[in-house]
């Protein structure tokens, strides 16, 4: 997933992942984790923005959004491979990868 060009996806992955490592982490210590980062301004208006959630549905937002984001990955990578078939043609793998990602598209 991180290898695809839709902007700020890496660094989603990478809160994501520390945020799994650390599920009591904070904002504050988040953004201390990427102090003196290129990342460092770009999460700190992140975190100063004031999103009215209802807490009864913030999980139920936040997986919708996870849900957008992972659609949003497989249209990209299938866009990659067909893009490759035209040009250059891909390997047996690379065709099953295509069929199992428009398979799930489907879904």
């Amino acid at each position: 997933m991180r290898d695809l060009s839709i902007p700020g996806l890496s660094l989603f992955v990478d809160v994501l992942d520390k945020c799994q490592a650390h599920p009591h982490i904070n904002t504050g210590q988040l953004l201390e984790h990427w102090r003196n980062s290129q990342n460092e301004t770009l999460l700190s208006r992140l975190a100063s923005w004031d999103i009215p959630l209802d807490e009864d549905n913030q999980e139920e937002i936040f997986l919708d959004s996870l849900d957008k984001i992972i659609a949003q990955c497989v249209e990209k990578q299938i866009e990659n491979l067909q893009a490759k078939a035209r040009s250059v043609g891909l390997s047996a793998e690379e065709k099953r990868e295509l069929l199992a990602l428009m398979l799930d598209l489907k879904a």
